[in-house]
């Protein structure tokens, strides 16, 4: 059923220059059914209490879907790549349209292969990126990215790109709404 939108992503992908970014979002489908088992389940919630106090734990029916959407560095989406369906748990959030101050630090690290399969894996050089939110809104949680890259971040500019690039993954969920 997507054959023919990937095909064209491939072709805008193939006509763009520079690196292209694959954004990741999973989007939650819940529909309202007697029985959830006919047609997933998802999670449940906390729906409040009923009046003698005892929690009303509300059981999620539905879907979720996980779908990777192609964009140029300037943010231009260029279509679809993956789209996966089913019924797990995931947790996601942020709100697009603000900004904020964020204190940015970064550091070269090296991982090590894990212990008896040195033979297959080779250590990694990566740079850690942190951006932490200085004056979060009244009520709301900071910002508090943590990001591993193996391109090269040398000055704060190129860790600003990154966490910029990072930032584009709204566009992900969006598409979807």
């Amino acid at each position: 059923m997507l054959a023919g939108h990937f095909a064209a992503t491939a072709t805008r992908r193939a006509a763009s220059e520079g690196p292209i970014l694959v954004l990741q979002d999973t989007t939650e489908f819940i529909y309202s059914r007697a029985r959830p088992d006919r047609i997933g389940f998802t999670g449940t919630m906390n729906g409040g209490r009923y009046k003698a106090g005892q929690p009303n734990v509300v059981t999620l029916s539905g879907m979720h879907m996980h779908s990777s959407l192609a964009v140029t560095l300037a943010g231009t989406p260029l279509g679809l790549t993956a789209v996966k369906s089913g019924c797990h748990r995931v947790a996601i959030g942020g709100d697009a349209d603000e900004a904020a101050c964020l204190h940015v630090k970064f550091a070269v690290i090296t991982t090590l292969s894990p212990i008896g399969k040195k033979k297959h894996y080779r250590p990694r050089v990566l740079t850690y990126i942190h951006a932490l939110e200085l004056d979060p809104p009244a009520g709301g949680s900071p910002i508090d990215w943590k990001l591993l890259t193996n391109l090269p971040v040398d000055d704060i500019a190129a860790a600003v790109e990154k966490l910029d690039w990072y930032a584009l993954r709204w566009k992900a969920e969006c598409s979807t709404r």
